[in-house]
C-alpha cells in the first residue's frame, strides 16, 4: 500500500462516532496507480449523477477504450466505452453501495468488524470487514478498513478519501482538493510567460500510390505576451512569424517536375490546444481516454485516435502520448503501434471497431506532451502519408530548449527575401537511402541541415541529375539548400 499503516486496533465503539465513509466524491477525480510508482494508470471520476430517491443516487462513471486481440482472427478490435475496474454505474444508498455493468459488486462502507455480506453478487464472493486500522493518508491520521474477500483477496477504504486500495491499484492522488499525485492543469501543461519563445517546424506528405506526391510544411516562432485560458486551450497574445511552403511533384516515365510556393506571414495570436496543435486533447485527457484528433496535417477530423497513456519521464516531468499497442495481423511480424485508423462512422456506436494500428513507436509513441513544455513531438506515418509537428527550440522561465532561430532566419527562408527560384527537384520524396537532385547546376554547393538548423552534410553537386547517399541519416524530415535555390524539405522513411 502507498500509505503507512499505524497499527492501531479500534473498537467498533469508537468507530461509531462522526463518520462518513462515502467511497467517491462526485466532485473529485481519483487517481490510482497499478504498479507501485506514482505513474497514474486510473482515474475515476462521476459524469453524470441521476437522483433515485431522497438519499440515493446513481453514478454514471468515466469509461476507456481497450483493444481485444482474440476478438478477431484476423484484426485486432478496438472496444469502446468500457468499464474500469469500479465498473460503469454505482447506485448510492445511506448504507449500500452498488457498482455494476457489466459486473455486480457491493460495498457495505459502514460495516463493522466481523461484519459479512455478498460483495459479487453474480460470483458469490462474500466480503468480511477484518480491521480497523489509523493510518497516514495525504499526511494526515486516517480511520481506515480492511475489507477481506473470499478470494484471498482485500480492499481498502477510508473515511474520508473513499477506495484506497482495490484490485491490484492504490490511490495515489485526489483532483479536488489537490492531494497527491495529480494530473497537471492546462496552465501547468503551457505554463508560458511574457518573453517566452517556442519555435515549431511542421512537415506533411503524401504519395497516391503511382505518380503523384505532394506536401507542405512551415517553420514558426512566437514570442508570448499574455494568455487568456479556455476550454481545453490557452489563447496567448505575441507575435508569431511563419515560414509556409507547399510542393508537389509528378514522375512519369522517370521525368520530375515540382514547385515549390514559400511564403512569410505574420500573427499576433497563437492557440496552445486545438485548433493549432495536434492530438491537443492529450493534454487533458485520463489514462485510457479514447482521444481523437482535432488538427491533423494530412488527415480529416475524425479518422484516426488513440489511446491516452500517462507517464513521468526520466526527468520527473509528467507526460501525455499513445499507449503502446504491440500486434501481428494476417501473420506478420508483429511491431508496435499508437494511432488507430478505424471506421468514423462506428466511433459513437457501441459496438466494436476493427482497426489497424498505421504508425510504429515507443512509450509514449509518435505523440508526446510534457508538463512544463506542451507538446514535444509528432511523428507519425499513416500508409501512404506522413505528417510531424517538432518543438526545435523553446525558451520557458529563462530556460532554452533546443535551438531558437532569429526573426531574420525565419524571414529569410522565403522567396520574397532570396528572390530565388525552386529550379532543383528532389525525388524520390520520403526517401529511403537516397536522393536524387534534378536539374541541379554543377559546381554549386548542396547542404543538407536538420530540423534545428544543424549542418550535416555538405558538398560539391557534379552534375544535373545528382545522386546523394542519405542512409547515414536517421528517418524523420531534414532541409536541404542549394546555392541558388530555395531551401527543399524531404523526409526520410525506412
Amino acid at each position: 500500500m502507498r500509505y503507512n499503516i499505524l497499527i492501531l486496533f479500534l473498537s467498533i465503539g469508537v468507530l461509531a462516532s462522526a463518520q462518513n465513509w462515502a467511497l467517491i466524491n462526485p466532485t473529485y477525480k481519483y487517481n490510482y496507480s497499478n504498479d507501485g510508482t506514482d505513474t497514474i494508470s486510473n482515474q475515476i471520476f462521476v459524469t453524470h449523477v441521476d437522483t433515485l430517491g431522497v438519499d440515493s443516487f446513481r453514478y454514471e462513471l468515466n469509461k476507456i477504450a481497450r483493444v481485444c486481440d482474440t476478438c478477431s482472427s484476423i484484426a485486432q478490435i478496438l472496444l469502446l466505452n468500457q468499464p474500469q475496474f469500479m465498473e460503469r454505474r454505482v447506485n448510492v444508498g445511506p448504507t449500500i453501495w452498488h457498482f455494476h455493468d457489466p459486473g455486480s459488486l457491493v460495498i457495505l462502507p459502514q460495516a463493522g468488524i466481523g461484519e459479512t455480506w455478498v460483495f459479487d453478487t453474480l460470483a458469490a464472493i462474500t466480503a468480511t470487514v477484518t480491521s480497523v486500522d489509523v493510518a497516514q493518508v495525504f499526511g494526515n491520521d486516517e480511520q481506515l478498513k480492511l475489507i477481506s474477500l473470499s478470494t484471498g483477496d482485500s480492499i481498502v477504504i477510508s473515511e474520508t478519501y473513499g477506495l484506497l486500495s482495490w484490485n491490484g491499484r492504490d490511490l495515489i492522488g485526489v483532483n479536488g482538493p489537490d492531494l497527491g499525485s495529480l494530473t497537471p492543469s492546462l496552465e501547468e501543461v503551457y505554463p508560458y510567460q511574457a518573453g517566452d519563445i517556442i519555435e515549431y517546424s511542421t512537415f506533411a506528405n503524401e504519395f497516391d500510390g503511382t505518380w503523384y506526391y505532394n506536401g507542405y510544411g512551415s517553420n514558426y516562432k512566437f514570442t508570448f505576451g499574455d494568455g487568456l485560458p479556455g476550454t481545453g486551450s490557452i489563447t496567448f497574445t505575441g507575435m508569431r512569424i511563419t515560414n509556409t511552403w507547399a510542393w508537389t511533384t509528378h514522375s512519369f516515365e522517370g521525368v520530375e517536375i515540382g514547385a515549390n510556393n514559400f511564403q512569410v506571414s505574420y500573427d499576433n495570436t497563437w492557440i496552445a490546444g486545438p485548433q493549432e496543435l495536434p492530438w491537443a486533447l492529450l493534454a487533458t485527457s485520463y489514462p485510457g481516454q479514447l482521444v481523437r484528433s482535432q488538427r491533423d496535417l494530412t488527415y480529416g477530423v475524425d479518422t484516426i485516435a488513440c489511446i491516452a497513456e500517462h507517464k513521468i519521464d526520466s526527468l520527473g516531468r509528467y507526460t501525455f502520448g499513445c499507449r503502446f499497442i504491440p500486434y501481428e495481423l494476417g501473420g506478420s511480424s508483429p511491431f508496435g503501434g499508437n494511432l488507430i485508423n478505424f471506421d468514423p462512422a462506428l466511433l459513437e456506436s457501441a459496438d466494436p471497431v476493427p482497426f489497424i494500428i498505421e504508425s510504429s513507436g515507443g512509450d509514449l509513441g509518435p505523440v508526446q506532451y510534457a508538463a512544463g513544455v506542451g507538446l514535444e513531438w509528432l511523428d507519425a506515418g499513416y500508409f501512404a502519408r506522413y505528417e510531424n509537428y517538432i518543438l526545435t527550440g523553446a525558451v520557458i522561465n529563462g530556460d532554452t530548449i533546443g535551438t531558437v532561430h532569429s526573426d531574420e532566419y525565419l524571414i529569410g527562408l522565403s522567396v520574397e527575401e532570396h528572390g530565388v527560384t525552386s529550379s532543383v527537384i528532389i525525388g524520390p520524396n520520403p526517401a529511403s537511402y537516397f536522393i536524387q537532385l534534378s536539374s541541379a547546376t554543377p559546381n554549386s554547393i548542396y547542404s543538407i541541415f536538420d530540423l534545428n538548423g544543424r549542418v550535416l552534410a555538405t558538398q560539391k553537386i557534379r552534375s544535373t541529375n545528382e545522386r546523394i547517399n542519405v542512409e547515414q541519416l536517421q528517418p524523420g524530415a531534414y532541409t536541404l539548400k542549394v546555392d541558388g535555390s530555395l531551401p527543399q524539405r524531404f523526409m526520410i522513411i525506412r
